[in-house]
């Protein structure tokens, strides 16, 4: 993220990556929990909300300044990989 990182344009996204890794640290918490004690009916928070406003966020950003296009492109990758992190964690909540 190097490439965004001095950006303003960055900095509007950065609340929502900040509630985006508190959810994902939650839920590990509830993972471990779910370990530990094979505590029943856990939910789980899902990024949904914080993933949308990014990519309200990112279109608004790019409408603005088309040059911003391919960093963001770039960024999405990442977003995946934060997206495919929560959803390892509901997998491994099944066993």
């Amino acid at each position: 993220l190097s490439y965004l990182s001095n950006s303003d344009t960055f900095a509007v996204i950065m609340p929502d990556l900040i509630e985006i890794r508190a959810i994902i640290k939650t839920n590990f918490g509830n993972l471990s929990e779910h370990f530990s004690d094979h505590a029943t009916a856990i939910e789980l928070n899902t990024l949904d909300d914080a993933k949308q406003a990014i990519f309200n966020k990112i279109n608004a950003s790019i409408q603005r300044d088309d040059a911003t296009k391919e960093d963001w492109f770039e960024f999405y990758s990442f977003l995946y990989f934060l997206r495919r992190i929560n959803d390892s964690i509901r997998e491994l909540m099944k066993y």
